[in-house]
């Protein structure tokens, strides 16, 4: 009896060859030859799922987006407020290590590698604007946030953490972006000891 094949779960194992290849080799090292190589198949395995690296790397990325915007719903369900909020950031956008960058010049050739990253910006940022609404909603940030615009700020500090980590010599260590991460949120959140609307300056414990 022939062997039954999951197309889907093996075009997902390739994608997570891909990724594989690109943490040790980076963006331009990851040939079809080396993601072949790597998920343990020939080239022509891989090409029968993927015509090509671009639409490899569309998939690839739609993929990641898929799993990402999972573990941001489900920290929204099961988290509250600025932990919910803070759990997002630490899980989907403070990758440091990423290759955001790379993907952007990729992007600009590949339609789909760019939809894809657009589809992922919206979702994301549609979960963390519901975040802030509900914080806003219960008096855990200022009344006058406006969430989608507060949304689009979150990308922002991600966009200039990921520039820094990218100027740096070595990572970012996971404390130092915890701490900014912190100081960050701080502008949201109500002072515990101040009058109603009081927002604690970045950095501030008081």
């Amino acid at each position: 009896m022939p062997k039954i094949v999951d197309h889907e779960q093996r075009r997902a194992e390739i994608a997570e060859a891909l990724w594989r290849v690109v943490a040790r080799q980076g963006l331009e090292g990851a040939t079809i030859r080396a993601v072949a190589a790597e998920a343990g198949w020939s080239r022509g395995i891989v090409e029968h799922y993927f015509d090509n690296k671009d639409e490899l790397l569309a998939f690839s990325c739609r993929l990641a987006g898929d799993r990402t915007l999972a573990q941001a719903r489900l920290r929204h369900e099961t988290l509250v407020g600025r932990e919910a909020l803070r759990a997002v950031l630490l899980d989907c956008l403070a990758d440091t290590q990423d290759i955001w960058f790379d993907l952007l010049g990729s992007a600009a050739r590949e339609p789909s590698l760019a939809a894809a990253m657009v589809r992922f910006d919206a979702e994301i940022s549609a979960i963390i604007g519901a975040i802030i609404g509900e914080m806003v909603s219960r008096g855990e940030a200022s009344a006058d946030l406006d969430p989608a615009a507060e949304a689009h700020a979150v990308f922002a500090f991600n966009v200039s953490l990921k520039v820094e980590a990218r100027m740096q010599p070595g990572p970012l260590s996971r404390e130092l972006v915890e701490a900014k991460i912190d100081d960050f949120l701080d502008r949201l959140m109500w002072s515990p000891q101040g009058s109603p609307g009081a927002i604690h300056p970045p950095g501030s414990r008081e």
